[in-house]
């Protein structure tokens, strides 16, 4: 298991690179420690592997709800290379979604990384669609850097 201090300074250090200004650069890097420690305290995170697929089977998904038209479950399962029951599970899910308002399941890091961590960046000092693009980046690069490990997130905040 990885050390939580080596990986938090790792991606300090990148996101320091991806700003600019040293100032909003410290500022952010600040930001994402506050993040992962009020989020994370005292847990173990998994980083997920190939978030690149993740999204392959996001868009995959999104196009079979497209295309679909009632009848033609056996076409579609035909054209993206899945069994009938994973179109019939793609429907059914788009549909509990549609009726819940709930957004699809990812995983937890990456959700905190997409939901809570641009307002922190954005009151880090950069505006909203800098915000968003540097917490895709930050998911990125762990998912490049960590994928398929985990690391116990102590209590990074006083290490600070």
């Amino acid at each position: 298991m990885l050390n939580s201090e080596e990986v938090m300074a790792d991606l300090m250090a990148f996101v320091r690179q991806e700003i600019s200004s040293p100032k909003t650069g410290d500022a952010c890097a600040k930001a994402l420690l506050r993040c992962f420690g009020l989020n994370f305290r005292h847990q173990t995170i998994y980083v997920p592997n190939q978030t690149q697929r993740l999204k392959e089977i996001s868009e995959r998904n999104e196009a079979v709800i497209r295309e679909f038209n009632g009848r033609n479950h056996n076409e579609l399962a035909l054209k993206y290379r899945v069994s009938l029951q994973t179109v019939y599970k793609i429907i059914r899910e788009s549909r509990q979604q549609a009726e819940t308002g709930e957004k699809p399941l990812k995983p937890i890091l990456l959700f905190v990384i997409d939901e809570y961590l641009p307002p922190d960046l954005t009151r880090a000092g950069l505006d909203e669609t800098e915000a968003k693009n540097l917490s895709q980046k930050v998911a990125d690069y762990l998912c490049e850097n960590y994928a398929g490990t985990m690391f116990h997130m102590v209590d990074v905040m006083k290490a600070k």
